[in-house]
């Protein structure tokens, strides 16, 4: 810019004179609340990163904890699946005894198989009559009903053969009754079968 006198000043020299007419008090002033400022911004980032740092640390010990659960789940399936396997094992070695059950229940001429002691087949209303043998055992014999059990949701006539094949031999008639098991009646309605199944005999 020209000036009577002055000559010519470059903007850069304008920046300095206009800095040094600044007081240095206030200088001074500006130049605490710099390094305040900058103080700030470094304990800020010093607690963000503690922040994250126990961020991190909580959500790897929530993984290893959730890590350590399922091995557990895993050790438990294992210990399961031994178990079952065993149970399996443990079939196969009865088989032979439960295949001679099962022909012998299959094929015996002395079983009458599937009597209806009501008229509605659909009911499970049927028994098995085991008869003794006549030229063995001539005239009356005595009469067992057998009931089986299983805990009001299982259950099967058949599940009675070896103690009624044992009482056959004896001289018994056995009627191994079959009745209806939850959900199909409720415990007044199994005992009505059961009833039933009794007096047919």
């Amino acid at each position: 810019a020209a000036g009577g006198g002055g000559g010519v000043k470059t903007q850069s020299q304008a920046r300095v004179g206009a800095a040094s007419a600044v007081p240095s008090h206030l200088l001074a002033g500006v130049g605490g609340q710099v390094t305040r400022a900058r103080r700030a911004r470094s304990t800020a980032t010093v607690a963000a990163t503690i922040r994250e740092g126990t961020y991190i640390v909580n959500e790897s010990l929530f993984v290893a904890q959730l890590s350590a659960r399922l091995m557990r789940f895993f050790v438990c399936r294992f210990v399961w699946l031994r178990k079952l396997a065993r149970l399996v094992l443990y079939f196969f070695c009865l088989l032979p005894a439960f295949a001679r059950c099962f022909l012998w229940y299959a094929f015996d001429g002395g079983i009458r198989r599937s009597v209806p002691y009501r008229t509605d087949p659909r009911r499970r209303n049927d028994c098995d009559v085991y008869v003794p043998d006549e030229t063995r055992w001539p005239g009356p014999r005595p009469v067992c009903v057998y009931v089986t059990g299983g805990a009001w949701i299982i259950g099967y006539k058949a599940w009675g053969l070896l103690l009624c094949r044992w009482l056959r031999e004896r001289g018994w008639l056995v009627v191994s009754l079959d009745y209806r098991n939850f959900p199909q009646a409720s415990v007044t309605g199994m005992v009505d079968d059961v009833n039933a199944g009794v007096d047919r005999a």
